[in-house]
């Protein structure tokens, strides 16, 4: 039952009025909060009228602009945008400009300009709504990087600009070229995930990325890889590029391929190695060539002085005399030595082939070292392989220099036991067909494995503390097996420390046709008093200006029954020569020359219709091309100093009995 004081017709509107009273408290509490959220924005949100006229602005407006909120409502936004960007503006705000990509620039309460990035929306009621975001520091951002992208666009370097993430902004043409990369290729990408690769340093890496993140400028050099795949080498330096608040906003990376330069770098260090190693190579040659020069010049000198200061003792004097010559001797083979270096390294030794008695020449020549290495103490053992062939075809001279220094080396570095000369033959050669081969053992020091391959090389011993006290120079060996070679053979070595040295040289064997052999290795001594008794005693005009040298070839031609005229220079020659059987005409002289003396000698023969006088050249001189100059200017024959007895008359003998062609022209050996 109802209470009679209620009036039902006053509570439903009671209830509609609260109703109403919750729903709008509810829409003005959700109101205040979009409106809060809306003023915490960092962005600027607007709203225009249907007439373009501001009604309202959050509070980033101010915070950007420094424009009140109050003083800009109810203006049009365009009276805040620079002139140029007015139009623009309205064309945005009115819908007619498409807003993608849409920017303004808005004048701030100071004049200053500020980037804007503008959207809008329409609203139901003809205006619009929108958010402008401040663009004015990537704008600034952009456009230094355009600066510097100009600036980095000129430079040969490779340039790469990138963000403060790492991440590729803008890479230069020089760039693109080197790398075969694009700019599109490397954009938003970590530059080391394209260019690295298989060779790139990982620790240079980790140090870069721990700089980089110190936010400090690094220099390193890196491995790098071009889109083709080939790897090259860069100096780069990057450094840290910071904004105004002092933030690191991006990095600048300038690289340079180093490759070449490197390589440069590296062959000039390796040439400055080898001119080092030349250079200490030198110094050793020449200290070799010193000791070895002066080593007999001292007992020649020493012998000389006591030979002199020895009284009336023959014995004594004898003894000094044959030392003088002992060294002396040694003192020669060694400038012949040097003298057939120089001749090999220049390829201009000639190899004569004739027909020889292999057996009997090879004894000719091992049985003075034989003897040798009695008197040392040592067992000597020939042994020769009856299957060879008697006459065989070969240059005597280079086979009697291949023989001696190998029998030389065994027997100067063996000192208890002896050695074996194996001479035999092989089906089967260097060169294929048949060869034969001399096998040279003895019991001596032997060779390191570790020097084998050194002791054929010039200037080069074994251990020096063990081969110092043999003396030598390191040449014979060197020697031996460019002859070797140049005959077409091959030469090795087996040996071991303390236990003895086989060194064997194996040569093609050639058979001789059945003739008379052309010469012997080792010819037999001459009796120098025969050339008188075989009725051709000469007047023979010496051209020399040294007295002492004067003395000495007088003395020899002399004894062999000659007659002997002296001239001191070429003039005294060219005027003695038609009263001569032969001529010695030295090369070097004053006043004028032998070579222009003998020019003229022979001019005037040929003028006159006189028969050409023998002249042979005689010549410290005995390089290679220097007897064809001699022979070029009408030398019969060519001699060089030192003169050895032996071969200074059996030259004469031969040029006066008409013959041109002189056996070993040279003439410089022992």
């Amino acid at each position: 039952m109802k209470h009679p004081l209620v009036n039902e017709s006053l509570r439903v509107p009671d209830l509609h009025v609260e109703a109403t009273d919750h729903l709008t408290d509810a829409l003005v509490a959700s109101e205040n909060r979009m409106l809060r959220r809306v003023e915490l924005l960092s962005e600027v949100v607007f709203e225009t009228d249907d007439s373009g006229a501001l009604v309202f602005l959050n509070k980033a407006w101010t915070t950007i602009t420094g424009h009140p909120v109050a003083d800009c409502l109810g203006r049009r936004l365009h009276e805040f945008v620079l002139e140029d960007d007015r139009s623009r503006c309205e064309r945005i705000i009115t819908g007619a400009l498409a807003e993608e990509g849409s920017s303004l620039r808005l004048l701030d309460a100071r004049g200053g300009l500020i980037w804007m990035e503008i959207s809008v929306s329409r609203t139901n009621d003809g205006g619009v709504v929108g958010a402008l975001h401040n663009a004015t520091r990537r704008k600034q951002s952009e456009d230094e990087l355009a600066k510097l992208s100009l600036v980095a666009s000129y430079t040969a370097n490779m340039v790469m600009i990138a963000d403060r993430d790492g991440l590729t902004e803008w890479v230069n043409q020089a760039f693109i070229t080197h790398t075969g990369y694009t700019l599109a290729d490397m954009r938003g990408k970590k530059p080391g995930s394209i260019l690295q690769g298989p060779d790139t340093d990982r620790a240079t890496v980790a140090r870069i990325s721990a700089r980089l993140k110190e936010g400090v400028s690094c220099c390193e050099e890196l491995i790098n890889y071009t889109r083709q795949g080939k790897p090259y080498l860069i100096s780069m330096q990057i450094t840290p590029v910071r904004g105004a608040g002092g933030m690191i906003e991006r990095f600048i990376s300038i690289q340079t391929d180093v490759s070449e330069m490197r390589k440069t770098s590296l062959e000039l260090e390796e040439a400055k190695k080898r001119a080092e190693s030349a250079n200490e190579a030198k110094t050793q040659v020449l200290a070799t060539i010193s000791h070895e020069m002066r080593t007999p010049l001292n007992a020649i000198l020493g012998s000389t002085d006591l030979a002199l200061e020895a009284d009336g003792d023959a014995a004594v004097r004898r003894s000094h005399l044959t030392t003088i010559h002992e060294n002396a001797g040694i003192l020669l083979r060694f400038i012949s030595d040097m003298l057939d270096v120089s001749k090999i390294e220049a390829g201009q030794f000639d190899l004569q082939l004739v027909s020889l008695s292999l057996r009997t020449s090879l004894e000719a020549v091992l049985t003075p070292l034989g003897a040798r290495a009695a008197a040392k103490g040592l067992a000597f053992d020939l042994s020769f392989d009856e299957s060879l062939p008697c006459w065989v075809m070969a240059d005597p001279d280079r086979l009697r220099q291949i023989v001696v220094n190998l029998v030389e080396n065994a027997i100067k570095f063996t000192d208890q036991g002896g050695l074996k000369v194996e001479v035999f033959r092989l089906e089967a050669g260097p060169a294929g067909g048949a060869g034969f081969g001399i096998r040279v053992i003895d019991t001596g020091i032997g060779i390191a494995p570790e020097d084998q391959s050194r002791i054929f090389l010039r200037f080069e011993r074994g251990e020096v503390s063990k081969t110092r006290s043999k003396g030598g120079a390191g040449l014979g060996l060197s020697i031996v097996k460019s002859l070797v070679e140049a005959l077409g053979g091959k030469i090795s070595v087996k040996s071991s420390l303390g236990q003895g040295a086989e060194f064997s040289v194996v040569l093609p064997l050639v058979v001789a046709p059945d003739v008379v052999p052309t010469r012997d290795l080792h010819p037999p001594l001459r009796n120098h008093g025969s050339e008188v008794a075989e009725g051709i005693p000469s007047r023979i005009l010496v051209a020399e200006d040294t007295n002492a040298n004067f003395a000495i070839v007088e003395i020899f031609l002399q004894k062999a029954g000659h007659q002997v005229i002296r001239a001191v220079n070429g003039r005294d020659a060219v005027a003695g020569a038609k009263e001569v059987d032969l001529i010695l005409m030295d090369v070097e002289m004053p006043d004028m020359d032998g070579l222009e003396a003998t020019r003229l000698i022979r001019r005037a023969e040929s003028e006159e219709g006189r028969a050409a006088v023998p002249i042979l050249a005689l010549t410290a001189h005995a390089l290679q091309g220097y007897r064809e100059r001699c022979l070029e200017a009408g030398c019969t024959g060519y001699l060089t100093k030192p003169v050895r007895r032996d071969r200074l008359i059996e030259t004469v003998r031969a040029a006066l009995s008409g013959r041109r062609s002189l056996p070993n022209p040279t003439g410089i050996r022992c």
